[in-house]
């Protein structure tokens, strides 16, 4: 049996060390690559959205505008079919 003290030298080693245990994870280099990450804040993702959204066709908005004007918009069809469709939201 050999005994060295605390300043006893060891001969040379492998790079894990010298008192890494055998089943222990490899060690991290300092000088891995670094992981690329890409945060979107919700208010670029909402200007995202917006590119999304169709044009407005203003020939149809002034025709219905001039409809409601003249009186001539709201007719029972269109009020009936509006109902319609809001039950079947709620069925």
């Amino acid at each position: 049996m050999e005994i060295n003290g605390p300043g006893a030298i060891h001969g040379p080693h492998s790079l894990g060390g010298v008192h890494r245990p055998q089943n222990s994870p490899p060690v991290e280099s300092e000088y891995a690559q670094p992981v690329d990450e890409l945060d979107i804040s919700p208010h670029a993702e909402l200007m995202s959205q917006i590119h999304d959204i169709p044009d407005v066709r203003s020939h149809l908005v002034d025709e219905i505008r001039q409809q409601i004007m003249d009186g001539t918009y709201e007719t029972p069809e269109k009020l009936q079919g509006a109902i319609d469709k809001l039950l079947d939201e709620f069925s």
